[in-house]
């Protein structure tokens, strides 16, 4: 009986294609590490990632072959995440979301383009893209949470760095 609700609350909190955390509990873990960081007055940092192109991939090659570099994606992105306070998980589609504790802005920017060079280190073929390679756009935002400031705002600065990212060429990191 333990077992088999063990393997039910493992599948309510994955992303079934990915195996990493969903969005669903990215938005647990992101109100708790809000919370904890505005007692301990840490920062947060907050990196919403896009694989660009994502459409054309699955159009050029197939929703099979779109499965498996989402899987890639993944597992790559898990893969750069060496500290125990990092998390990783799939927002939606082929977005994907990372927080990361205790870093400074220059950590945190230096970071995601680690990521974004760790995905293109893949060359997963994407002769649809103008880089000739399956790469991500990162929108990265930072903050010290504190009663007066709001997670909200800072989810929407992270979306709009990704929107940054996006709009000067893709294959990026950009920070607000």
């Amino acid at each position: 009986m333990l077992e088999s609700k063990a393997k039910l609350e493992n599948l309510v909190i994955h992303d079934s294609l990915t195996g990493i955390y969903n969005r669903r509990h990215f938005e647990t873990q992101f109100k708790e590490s809000w919370e904890q960081l505005v007692d301990t007055q840490g920062s947060l940092t907050l990196m919403m990632i896009d694989v660009d192109y994502f459409k054309r991939y699955n159009d050029t090659y197939g929703h099979i072959q779109g499965d498996n570099a989402l899987k890639e994606v993944a597992s790559t992105l898990a893969a750069s995440m060496k500290r125990v306070t990092d998390f990783t998980a799939r927002y939606g589609g082929e977005e994907f979301i990372i927080l990361s504790t205790d870093l400074t802005r220059q950590q945190a920017l230096n970071h995601a383009e680690k990521i974004c060079a760790n995905v293109r280190s893949l060359n997963i073929q994407h002769e649809a893209s103008s880089y000739g390679y399956l790469t991500i756009s990162c929108g990265v935002a930072h903050i010290n949470p504190n009663s007066t400031s709001s997670s909200g705002l800072l989810l929407q600065q992270a979306d709009n760095a990704l929107y940054n990212a996006k709009a000067n060429g893709r294959n990026q990191a950009v920070m607000v």
